[in-house]
């Protein structure tokens, strides 16, 4: 299984009116002297299974541009974690695929997600006339909420996100290497998991993609909803929903404008202090490749 980032940015994208503003894109150098770039397209992510198979999660307004700099072709499923344009303005892109005689994809939401993707959002011509994309409803048998795309199972998760992003999942892939499990975890955009003793999340994830929009400070339910900060994903390492067991490897998405130095925060600003803030409350167990701790565009890890 093979996992690639697609896109790292919160709904708007670096911001020029700050002071400073928002580098963009971030530049940055890992261990081996390798020059990388966060382009600041907006949150996206690419599974392959073993067999083959690719897998698109949420189809953010950035799909054109992440489909002609990656190269990854067409996909076989499109996973959408929660209606905000960010993750569903891409669905009109697939037009691009018409050459292909692969239309419809095969596109899985929640009953919700999907009532306000064609009612709210007004895309419901994606799915008719136009048939870019199948309808596929999460959930629909409560005794099987997987689902198989080719070698991989994937399994969807409730999280809390805002009130005007019903339906909101995360999702489990795991596929069998070598006669052992691998398992990836994906949370897409959330404050809270709507079930942190959900038996799927007791497991050993080999690695954890998880959102960070900014660096501190929480949401909730007193402000409508929210996104996750790192400080909140280190209380979840330390006491919460990932503390066991912990995962191999975490990695962090979905960069906001207020970094660890607030404003302005560089690469090397993101990097140096989620490595240290995690080492100094002994989660370095958790960083076995300090390398892709922070996602970016084009990072493609094995699995």
């Amino acid at each position: 299984m093979k996992v690639t980032i697609l896109g790292t940015a919160n709904a708007w994208g670096p911001n020029p009116f700050l002071n400073p503003p928002t580098p963009w894109p971030m530049t940055g150098t890992l261990a081996d002297g390798t020059q990388v770039e966060i382009r600041r397209y907006r949150t996206s992510l690419l599974v392959e299974t073993g067999d083959g198979k690719k897998i698109l999660v949420d189809c953010s307004p950035d799909f054109s541009h992440q489909l002609r700099d990656f190269k990854f072709g067409v996909v076989d499923a499109i996973l959408i974690t929660h209606p905000h344009l960010d993750h569903i303005g891409g669905l009109d892109e697939l037009n691009l695929y018409k050459a292909t005689g692969r239309l419809p994809i095969p596109t899985y939401a929640t009953t919700a997600c999907w009532r306000c993707i064609k009612n709210d959002r007004g895309l419901g011509y994606v799915v008719d006339p136009l048939r870019l994309v199948s309808e596929n409803h999460l959930f629909e048998e409560k005794d099987k909420p997987s689902l198989s795309v080719g070698s991989v199972t994937v399994t969807p998760f409730s999280v809390e996100h805002h009130f005007i992003a019903p339906g909101a999942v995360g999702y489990v892939f795991e596929e069998k290497c070598d006669g052992q499990m691998k398992r990836v975890l994906y949370t897409g955009d959330l404050w809270a998991f709507s079930n942190p003793d959900d038996s799927l999340l007791k497991n050993q994830f080999d690695l954890v993609i998880i959102e960070c929009d900014r660096w501190d400070k929480l949401a909730g339910p007193a402000v409508g909803g929210g996104h996750m900060s790192f400080k909140e994903a280190v209380r979840m390492l330390t006491n919460g929903v990932f503390s066991n067991p912990k995962p191999k490897q975490v990695m962090f998405v979905h960069f906001g404008d207020n970094g660890p130095n607030g404003y302005g925060s560089t690469y090397r600003n993101w990097r140096d202090s989620i490595i240290a803030d995690l080492t100094s409350k002994g989660l370095e167990t958790v960083l076995q490749d300090q390398d892709i701790v922070v996602g970016y565009e084009g990072l493609t890890v094995q699995a």
